[in-house]
């Protein structure tokens, strides 16, 4: 679905969401970061241009030319989680080969300052800010801001649009502008994602997130309290992938009761009913104390939610399953596959349906398929079934 018919979609089942009183999307404004309760790497910001001072910084929201009219960065200084700012220099690299290079318009962001963009962004514009009670990319420090810089003239190559503009004209498959425009547009997104190491966010051309984001708690500290910790304070780091490369990962499972696929945005309606039928039900689905669903869930952040999803699943870095009803009319849960660091685990699985189908024993049927694929169709040794197989106090009381 083009991304401005899908908006237009979003608004209007939004819209007729509030008329006939079907869900709350109203949230309260959340005091502080969201609490995730799971294990996450130990975080390493480091400054990207102390790994390479080729990269040029344009950070604007240290400057009063942004969207918000003034400065809400003390200082212009770009940070990113040590594999991702690493991953960015590989980009750098690439392009210089070409004529080009990376200029940075922003790369970790504290919460607070989402929180700011959410609070002064008018409803209909949210698509292009995160929603605070979910945090961001850029709070867990694994998402940069980037445009093109022409070497031979020292100037910022002109995309489609500007930067932070909340058009149509920002997204990636927005096909008006100059070929010129589209050109450069297309030759960043090539050269950020080649590697599989970052992937677009279909609605800001500027916008990558490093794929292992979710493997980072969302922060809120300030510039001036970022320290790099010496090398000997730094755990080893496995680069051993989730999934074997040679692996091909299972496109589906199907019974007589229910299909399972993999998630993605063009599931984003039926996904939205089931969350929404059941958010009292679905509480401490990921852990207690997970915000993970609100009542004020919008369906542009379940959008947001599926599109990483699928990218995840394309770069085999989790893998997130919807359950449909044989005829596909009908969402009845989904199934997450998620690595883990959790000792003498090496992947959790959690799963969830929706309340209705709770109440036909639906889970206890797809727990019990679930666990037999896992167990026949992956290549884990011993999965995690956390809240299931084993409490999650206990999960999350290992080292």
């Amino acid at each position: 679905m083009h991304p401005s018919l899908r908006r237009r979609l979003m608004v209007s089942l939004i819209c007729c969401l509030f008329f006939f009183g079907v869900a709350e999307v109203i949230a309260q404004e959340p005091a502080g970061p969201p609490q995730e309760n799971r294990q996450f790497r130990i975080s390493e910001l480091v400054e990207i241009v102390k790994l390479d001072s080729t990269i040029k910084l344009d950070i604007r929201y240290a400057t009063a030319a942004n969207f918000t009219g003034k400065a809400v960065y003390p200082e212009a200084r770009a940070f990113l989680q040590r594999p991702a700012a690493e991953a960015l220099v590989s980009v750098q690299s690439r392009l210089k080969g070409k004529g080009y290079g990376l200029v940075v318009f922003d790369a970790y962001r504290p919460w607070s300052v989402t929180r700011l963009f959410w609070e002064i962004t008018p409803p209909d514009k949210r698509m292009f800010t995160a929603d605070p009670a979910i945090g961001s990319g850029h709070n867990r420090g694994c998402s940069v801001d980037v445009g093109l810089l022409d070497l031979s003239t020292g100037r910022e190559v002109e995309m489609p649009s500007a930067y932070d503009e909340m058009s149509e004209r920002s997204f990636v498959t927005y096909k008006g502008g100059t070929r010129e425009q589209r050109a450069a547009r297309d030759l960043l997104r090539k050269a950020m994602e080649e590697q599989g190491c970052f992937f677009v966010y279909p609605e800001e051309w500027w916008h990558y997130d490093y794929k292992d984001f979710r493997d980072y708690a969302t922060q809120d500290i300030p510039y001036s309290a970022i320290a790099t910790p010496s090398p000997g304070e730094m755990p080893a780091q496995s680069s051993r992938p989730f999934v074997p490369k040679e692996f091909k990962v299972p496109s589906k499972l199907e019974t007589d009761r229910f299909r399972l696929r993999m998630l993605t945005v063009n599931d984003v309606i039926k996904d939205y009913d089931a969350v929404m039928t059941s958010i009292e039900h679905l509480q401490g689905v990921f852990g207690p104390g997970a915000p993970w669903p609100s009542a004020g869930l919008t369906l542009e952040q379940d959008l947001i939610d599926l599109g990483w999803h699928q990218k995840e699943f394309q770069h085999r870095s989790s893998f997130a399953y919807t359950v449909m009803n044989l005829p596909e009319t009908q969402c009845l849960g989904c199934v997450y596959i998620f690595p883990t660091t959790k000792e003498g685990h090496v992947a959790e699985v959690i799963l969830w349906v929706r309340k209705s189908e709770y109440e036909k024993g639906l889970d206890s049927v797809l727990f019990e398929a679930v666990k037999k694929w896992v167990s026949e169709k992956w290549p884990f040794k011993n999965p995690g079934y956390p809240g299931r197989e084993i409490q999650w106090e206990k999960w999350d009381s290992l080292p």
